[in-house]
């Protein structure tokens, strides 16, 4: 029996533990930390749970990954799905509220609620966004796709295509700016948001100015994640390595306590008299990522997605190195969970066909 080695646990780590051990290699995980998962990760205190990882995840109903959540068991019988009506809610510094729906639909409806005069935009964006949503990723990697897996993607590819040549390679800003709304509330929306995100920029937690403001994501829909009564919430925000990379010993303590108090005080704009309610606080740094995952510069994920490196990725392999693959989220613009997954199942696929082996997906 041949043996895979798999250096490091993370999410694509298992997932080609996974695989290779369902084609009927002898597989081996080797992992720095005392648990796995990476960066795909969870802590418990005085029973409540911080989630460091998911924001929301990609391939829940149908498609390429969601076979793969299937196939690792990530989704099975017994996971609850919870789709929210509302993706993301904007406030920014006077207090006013934006919201993003998740359905399409019922998006399109609120925007020309609020700005009428922008309605022709609007459908047109809300267009060029149903048709983006047509696109699902391939099943194979590169090396074992053929002519035949390209040509299908056309049909849908065409609108996107036309889109592309319209525009050209935009980020979602550039593209938002050149919609030309009339609106100055909708002028003022950031075209990239997270959950719940709050978009002041004069402000600082810790050494940290938020650029981009803050994101908030309250667990209150999971009973799993806090005691009855209680709840989880988790803030986010950029922070340069710049400002970690030489910080230790009572300057790293004395940072983490300011990051808490200012955490706090950004809490309280959103939600009014939460201090006296707060039990339990944890601080999570770019140096804490690194220091259980070795990660570089404490990035949460892959190489930022810009106009020039979009329809750019990495290969699996490198040249010259035999019996070597590379799998991960810094292998594409924007890394994530799913690309993650896929990589590890996309390399024990390459490996099989050199190995001349059937693939297989599910246990036989």
């Amino acid at each position: 029996m041949k043996k895979v080695v798999i250096i490091g646990g993370g999410v694509a780590g298992l997932s080609a533990g996974i695989y290779a051990a369902l084609n009927g290699f002898d597989t081996e995980i080797l992992e720095m930390h005392s648990v796995a998962g990476g960066q795909c990760t969870a802590w418990e205190r005085k029973g409540f749970r911080f989630d460091y990882c998911l924001h929301w995840l990609v391939g829940t109903s149908k498609g390429p990954f969601y076979d793969i959540w299937r196939e690792t068991n990530v989704i099975n019988e017994q996971t609850e799905i919870i789709d929210h009506d509302i993706h993301s809610k904007i406030i920014d510094k006077n207090g006013n509220e934006f919201f993003i729906y998740s359905n399409i639909d019922r998006w399109e409806k609120y925007l020309i609620e609020i700005a009428p005069e922008d309605s022709k935009t609007i459908q047109k964006m809300c267009s060029d966004m149903r048709k983006s949503a047509l696109i699902e990723p391939f099943a194979l990697p590169p090396e074992l796709r053929s002519p035949l897996d390209s040509l299908k993607v056309i049909p849908v590819m065409l609108p996107i295509f036309r889109i592309v040549r319209k525009f050209g390679r935009l980020t979602c800003k550039e593209y938002f700016d050149k919609l030309n709304f009339k609106n100055e509330r909708l002028k003022s929306v950031p075209s990239e948001a997270p959950i719940i995100v709050n978009i002041t920029k004069d402000s600082k937690i810790g050494r940290t100015s938020l650029e981009h403001g803050f994101s908030v994501m309250n667990y209150s829909y999971d009973p799993t994640m806090a005691p009855d009564g209680k709840t989880t919430i988790v803030l986010r925000f950029e922070s340069p390595w710049r400002l970690w990379e030489n910080l230790e010993g009572e300057d790293y303590k004395n940072e983490k306590k300011q990051i808490e108090k200012d955490a706090v005080d950004c809490l309280e704009t959103i939600y009014p008299g939460i201090t006296e309610h707060i039990g339990v606080v944890d601080v999570a740094t770019p140096l804490t990522d690194v220091r259980y995952t070795g990660v570089k510069d404490g990035a949460y994920e892959g190489f930022m997605p810009s106009k020039e490196n979009m329809m750019k990725s990495l290969d699996l392999q490198l040249p010259k190195l035999k019996h070597f693959y590379m799998a991960g989220q810094w292998l594409f613009p924007g890394g994530g969970l799913p690309p993650s997954a896929q990589t590890g199942k996309w390399v024990v696929q390459l490996i099989c066909k050199k190995e001349k082996r059937k693939f297989l997906s599910i246990k036989e």
